[in-house]
């Protein structure tokens, strides 16, 4: 059975411009391959530099790892110091405190003193005599005024021990003094140095982080501009396989177009049931052209290519259903519809007798069979021109 002959020629001719004769010629493909080549191998040079430098980065990393553990050392070296002298300055703190308390402590001691002092000193040296005399003629007997000579002697022992107490306080005083001043001195060059080392572990915590940060993003950088680069070689390499490959294709169709087209075998064994030729259409019941012959066999039968060629078509077609189309020269071709099983794929090479399907009855038919046809320049001719007898 058959489709309309507009139908036919429309797809045939799309399929033989669009598939078949390519724009690109062989000197053009020969041309984008070395182009594509060339391109490569800028990406090849380009990874392999990019590699070159993720090595060196990584040299770069395992040496600056060696210069990072040495600034945790000196950063843990320090920090000892650190609390060091911050235990130091705590301690010289509360010794400057304690200090302050006994100072506090001998002053008041040393201003009872003072008050005291004042009031002996009245006594001893404004009455003193005044009061010996008094003691001794007021006395009854000599054992009284011994008694009373000794407890002045006593007075006088007393306050003399008073004096050199007063005196060891303000040595003491005076010196707590100078310690004091010797504790803040201290504190303040402890402080400074505090501050100093402080200072010297926030420039190794900022060496230690910029260090890592700028490893970080140059090794970052290098390693999407490897991934790019890798795939960009990847593209590359896919795009020249495609070149050759469609380069191998239009040598392989030159090659089979520079041939003729002589005598051809059957596709299939079996009666021609329509020949080619105007014919009323058994499914629309209107008169047209028959574009190819019909003949007939039980489903699932083998179909043959009838010479050499390349597939230019493999697939469902309209009203042809599983359709194949081969082209054998610049000018010829043969179109094999309404097949069941479908055995090649487009641009495959087929010689004479390689069977690329089976029978069937897809598309507009209504029993199993073959609808074959031959096409010159894409218009259909009548097959049994070309066909044996037998």
């Amino acid at each position: 059975m058959k489709v309309t002959k507009l139908v036919t020629s429309i797809l045939l001719l799309f399929l033989f411009s669009s598939v078949y004769f390519p724009g690109a010629k062989s000197g053009s493909i020969d041309e984008e391959i070395k182009k594509a080549t060339e391109a490569k191998k800028i990406l090849e040079e380009q990874l392999k530099a990019d590699k070159a430098q993720k090595e060196a980065i990584n040299r770069q990393q395992s040496q600056a790892e060696t210069e990072l553990e040495q600034i945790e050392l000196s950063m843990t070296k320090l920090q000892s110091q650190i609390d060091q002298l911050a235990a130091k300055i705590q301690q010289s703190k509360v010794e400057y405190l304690d200090l302050n308390q006994e100072i506090d402590s001998l002053k008041v001691s040393i201003e009872e003193k003072n008050n005291r002092m004042k009031a002996l000193l009245k006594v001893l040296y404004q009455n003193y005599t005044m009061s010996f005399n008094a003691y001794l003629f007021t006395s009854n007997s000599i054992n009284e005024i011994i008694d009373k000579a000794v407890y002045v002697q006593y007075l006088f022992e007393a306050d003399k021990a008073f004096f050199r107490s007063l005196k060891e306080e303000k040595q003491l005083l005076e010196t707590k003094k100078q310690h004091q001043v010797e504790i803040e001195i201290k504190l303040q060059s402890d402080k400074a140095e505090l501050d100093k080392e402080n200072t010297r572990y926030k420039e190794l915590e900022d060496q230690k982080s910029q260090k890592v940060v700028a490893l970080s993003m140059q090794e970052s950088q290098v390693d999407v501009s490897i991934s790019k680069g890798a795939q960009a070689l990847d593209e590359a390499d896919r795009e020249i396989k495609k070149l050759l490959q469609r380069k191998k294709e239009e040598e392989l169709k030159r090659k089979l177009l520079s041939t003729t087209f002589g005598t051809i075998i059957w596709p299939i064994n079996g009666p021609v049931s329509s020949p080619f030729g105007m014919r009323m259409h058994p499914i629309f019941r209107v008169y047209r052209l028959h574009t190819g012959v019909d003949i007939d066999a039980v489903s699932g039968t083998p179909i043959k290519s009838i010479t050499k060629g390349i597939v230019i078509y493999a697939g469902w077609l309209s009203g042809y259903g599983n359709t194949v189309v081969i082209q054998h020269t610049a000018q010829y071709s043969s179109l094999y519809a309404h097949m069941r099983t479908i055995y090649v794929k487009e641009n495959q090479e087929v010689s004479l007798g390689t069977a690329i399907g089976e029978v069937g009855t897809t598309g507009w038919s209504t029993e199993p069979h073959l609808h074959f046809e031959i096409r010159l320049d894409g218009e259909p001719i009548d097959p049994m021109k070309f066909l044996s007898p037998s």
